[in-house]
């Protein structure tokens, strides 16, 4: 059997071909749609971040169908060059979902799709039918899969995700059987993945291109590959060159410079920090064992995936990297776990006979099974889980400011969290219709530099949640920023389980500051106006 890589090695430990079991595949599909909902019901606003994308969404459906030149985000001018795809999905069910929901619920439909999109991918990667399955879980399951992209932010991170799975589905079918229809087909995928998402769109052509590497074997193959990039570029081509000719490709180089480096991957490889896991380890370690499972056979396609995945992306590679990780994880717990109990390949249509057979492999899988869905479904609960969601009270907090607050008001909003996860600054422009002058969302697309500079000082500002209201001062002088109000949330700002209560100290200390006064105070936040001009 050809396997992944090229290479030719022992047949897989994971039953005979054949039709994997619509049981199997609706079961496999709920578990992932239990996971990835868990956070996203307990809430009753999108989790984490958004507030950018939806700010977009308002302006494309106010000035639609063709693209603004810039979003009105902030007050920035950041130019309108984020790839369309999924804002335009955005605007089009904004009213089927109720205005700022559709960043709740469309980003957890579309990353419940990517698990039978995936499972598609490892049935035709892997063959067999045992080993697409325990890979689908492992993907079903893993934090990474799932937690960046069922978050606001996630319209477009889990519209990426899932054309990219299915472009290279597409890719592995038209490599196996090079016709003109798969061709078509892949490239349409293809540029569909480069309109919806970056780091999809460098997902895919380094997947895309070891899967060349890997099965071009002859001029047939050839031509079908260039027929999809050509397909894909034709799809591409009308944005970009709407884009570059409005913008130039300043804004696609500042973007693209935002990557912190391959070393960050190689801790993320070394650290097992890949998988997102806050439970145990038990996927990681299952990527690992296939690793050197593959590399021993001679199949080296997968392990190099995984590889390249963290070291040319750096910073959103751990989402991306998942797809060859459960891979390698699904070859491994087949081969370590239930291959040795099997005397025959097992009958994918008779599971209880399995058990009754081999009832050893079958508790340690349900064991394995059980304790990677806890990965899952407990990061969840961590106080580092980056998906805390606005309460209503901070959400009142922010629009009385819209209706009462100053018109050229200028807002130092303080959390305590970092710039990724701080959702208060993030969605505060939005809500409160105010400039948020240390917010970092957005300053990736402007002029190069400034999104580092950005990020140096929402870090600095980041310390001064629980020092005295003088570090405020040093921060808005060593930085240039200048500022009329301090914009501090009440209440928990990191989950259910992080602190009771934000920035104590500080809120304190303003109180106290004869420089500062308070114009509002209720549940969701404390507003001070500073007077000293």
């Amino acid at each position: 059997m050809l396997t992944p890589g090229g290479g030719r090695g022992p047949r897989a430990a994971g039953g005979s071909a054949g039709r994997i079991p619509a049981a199997a595949v609706v079961a496999v599909v709920i578990l992932g749609l239990v996971v990835r909902a868990y956070g996203v019901v307990a809430a009753d606003f999108p989790l984490n971040d958004g507030g950018l994308f939806y700010q977009m969404i308002v302006d494309l459906r106010e000035h639609g169908p063709l693209l603004p030149a810039t979003t009105t985000y902030n007050g920035l001018e950041i130019p309108f060059a984020y790839p369309p795809l999924g804002l335009y999905l955005g605007a089009l069910l904004h009213d089927l979902f109720g205005g700022i929901d559709v960043l709740r619920w469309v980003p957890l439909v579309l990353t419940t799709l990517t698990v039978p999109a995936f499972l598609l991918l490892a049935r035709s990667m892997l063959g067999g039918t045992v080993t697409p399955i325990a890979a689908t879980v492992a993907f079903a399951v893993m934090p990474r899969s799932f937690e960046w992209l069922v978050m606001g932010g996630g319209l477009t991170r889990s519209l990426g995700l899932l054309l990219a799975i299915v472009a290279l589905w597409l890719t592995w079918r038209m490599l196996r059987l090079p016709t003109m229809v798969g061709a078509l087909l892949a490239g349409g995928a293809g540029g569909l993945t480069v309109l919806a998402h970056p780091q999809a769109t460098l997902f895919v052509a380094a997947a895309g291109t070891l899967m060349l590497l890997a099965r071009v074997r002859s001029g047939g193959h050839a031509r079908a590959a260039g027929l999809a990039l050509l397909v894909a570029a034709v799809i591409v081509a009308p944005w970009a060159a709407a884009m570059v000719s409005e913008h130039g490709l300043g804004p696609l180089l500042s973007a693209g410079q935002t990557q912190p480096g391959p070393v960050i991957g190689v801790f993320k490889v070394i650290g097992l920090d890949f998988a997102g896991a806050r439970v145990s380890q038990v996927v990681p370690a299952l990527t690992f064992a296939g690793i050197l499972l593959a590399l021993t056979h001679g199949r080296w396609l997968l392990p190099a995936w995984f590889a390249v995945v963290l070291l040319l992306d750096s910073r959103g590679g751990a989402t991306y990297v998942t797809v060859p990780a459960a891979m390698l994880a699904g070859q491994a717990f087949v081969a370590l776990v239930a291959a040795p109990f099997w005397r025959d390949p097992p009958s994918a249509r008779r599971p209880s006979q399995y058990v009754r057979h081999h009832p050893v492999s079958a508790v340690l899988s349900a064991i394995i099974v059980f304790v990677a869905t806890l990965d899952g479904l407990g990061s969840q609960l961590a106080p580092d889980w980056p998906g805390a969601s606005l309460s209503a009270d901070q959400r009142q907090g922010m629009t009385r400011l819209a209706e009462e607050g100053p018109e050229d008001a200028r807002y130092l909003v303080v959390s305590g969290r970092p710039w990724p996860i701080d959702a208060t600054a993030e969605w505060f422009p939005v809500l409160a219709a105010a400039r948020s002058v240390a917010t970092v969302q957005g300053t990736e697309w402007l002029e190069a530099g400034t999104y580092d500079r950005a990020i140096e000082a929402s870090d600095e500002l980041r310390r001064c949640a629980h020092r005295p209201s003088d570090c405020l001062d040093v921060w808005g002088q060593d930085w240039g920023m200048v500022f009329t109000h301090v914009y501090i949330p009440k209440g928990s700002v990191s989950g259910p389980l992080g602190d009771a209560d934000c920035c104590v100290a500080l809120r304190a200390s303003l109180r106290d500051d004869v420089r500062y006064r308070v114009i509002h105070d209720d549940v969701g936040a404390t507003v001070f106006e500073r007077t000293d001009g």
